[in-house]
């Protein structure tokens, strides 16, 4: 049988072919959780930022950290490759796209929506309103409304994590 240059990449990534193990893939996913890691603590620094005041030197008109800016392109970088490598089975199979989103969708929305219907019990323990359509929407994934698109989305815990989005 003869494979197709994107099936026989997707197993060369996958280490069907190279040689390439399991502790190379662990290494890659280690400078994702460490990219992941320096985002979060970006998002934290920014937070802090805007309840302190100019403390931390955060709050210039362009409050875009240079290491976080680095860190979400690395994250977005060794995701995709994590994403071939743990697709590679799955080139040239019939019903693999299906297959690859059904996979994808178990594996995230249940922690998405889990973070989403904790973050609302705490915005409601604490006094915060929580409208019931708004969360909705966000649970379903689905954008506001909106005739203009301005400003930020109204996501409770959106796709990328950004809880406190409003």
């Amino acid at each position: 049988m003869k494979l197709s240059a994107t099936s026989a990449a997707a197993k060369a990534l996958a280490g069907n072919d190279t040689g390439h193990n399991a502790s190379k893939v662990e290494a890659i996913q280690l400078l994702r959780a460490v990219a992941a890691a320096t985002v979060a603590l970006s998002h934290l620094a920014f937070a802090f930022a805007d309840h302190i005041g100019p403390g931390l030197e955060l709050g210039g008109p362009d409050r875009r950290s240079a290491a976080g800016q680095i860190a979400v392109a690395l994250f977005f970088i060794v995701s995709g490759y994590v994403m071939v490598v743990a697709a590679g089975p799955l080139f040239g199979q019939p019903d693999a796209v299906k297959t690859f989103w059904m996979r994808r969708l178990v594996r995230i929305l249940p922690s998405y929506w889990f973070a989403s219907l904790l973050l609302a019990l705490v915005f409601l323990a604490i006094g915060f309103k929580v409208e019931p359509h708004e969360l909705a929407q966000s649970l379903f994934l689905i954008p506001p409304a909106s005739d203009a698109f301005v400003g930020p989305p109204i996501f409770f815990c959106g796709p990328a994590g950004r809880c406190f989005t409003k």
